[in-house]
């Protein structure tokens, strides 16, 4: 799973976005030397991740940052393109530092 707005493993582009902790301008080198067996990478875009990770402390009482809504999205995308019951995802932020609009 990458940001929308920075396709760094699949097109090669590094660009801005807001999901902290992936997509930091390099392709990590476990990636780079496996790449052959790369399944699917699924692209969500910063915002609706930020969305998705409100939604997620809004609803559930589950407090995260942006890369967990990514990942929760990414593991929803996953479910329905292929048909499966059951994805497992991890959360790997937690969201004191999201609390504000600050860090946007």
């Amino acid at each position: 799973m990458e940001p929308s707005e920075s396709c760094t493993i699949l097109c090669g582009e590094i660009g801005k976005h807001l999901i902290e902790g992936i997509a930091d301008g390099f392709i990590p080198g476990i990636i780079a030397r496996h790449r052959d067996i790369l399944d699917d990478v699924c692209h969500i875009e910063s915002d609706v991740s930020i969305e998705e990770m409100r939604r997620l402390g809004r609803e559930h009482g589950i407090f995260v940052g942006p890369s967990s809504g990514a990942h929760l999205l990414a593991a929803k995308m996953l479910k329905e393109k292929h048909g499966v019951e059951n994805v497992v995802t991890f959360f790997c932020d937690e969201g004191e530092k999201y609390i504000n609009d600050y860090w946007l």
